[in-house]
């Protein structure tokens, strides 16, 4: 996917320096071209490509970050110091910070009540760490073996001491004792 800027006539092309990583069905968007013309202020674009458990900074002229960055939105005049010259300008992305909190899951036959808590994790999308292995719930007659995404255990699984990637993309989500 790639839009431009059009200079002169000469594109200056927005792409994702995550595309080379992810497929096009994973970024979800794409952006109109918007015209400029050299020698006047124009507004980079600030729509963003939407890729899942990653949210868009910026733009680069360099896909590494290391070049000139532009906000998005920014006001610019001549991204070049020659009329016609193409320019191409990257996505900038940082992984999506996500919470995993943890319920007790009270099984509705169970005789006692569940006991303890667990605190919540704070965990990065695409950086696999460790969900909570200082705690767990604890029920007369039980073991508790894991956690699920659902509280009748029919989703997601994950062991107790679970290294975990990408459990959701972003925000929080619950994960219950089984």
């Amino acid at each position: 996917k790639e839009v431009g800027l059009i200079i002169d006539s000469k594109d200056i092309v927005l792409t994702s320096d995550e595309l080379n990583t992810y497929s096009d069905e994973e970024i979800e968007n794409t952006i109109e071209n918007t015209v400029c013309t050299f020698d006047k202020i124009e507004t980079v674009s600030a729509a963003t490509y939407i890729l899942p458990g990653w949210t868009q900074l910026s733009w680069n002229t360099k896909a590494d970050g290391k070049g000139t960055e532009y906000a998005l939105g920014a006001s610019v005049k001549n991204l070049t110091s020659t009329n016609g010259d193409e320019i191409e300008l990257f996505a900038i992305y940082e992984p999506n910070e996500y919470v995993v909190t943890y319920n007790g899951n009270q099984p509705p036959r169970a005789s006692t009540t569940v006991t303890g808590s667990v605190d919540s994790t704070t965990h990065t999308y695409d950086v696999e760490s460790s969900l909570n292995q200082a705690q767990k719930f604890v029920l007369e007659g039980y073991t508790q073996k894991g956690w699920n995404t659902r509280a009748d255990g029919t989703g997601r699984s994950f062991a107790m001491n679970a290294k975990v990637i990408d459990v959701v993309t972003e925000g929080t989500t619950v994960l219950y004792a089984e």
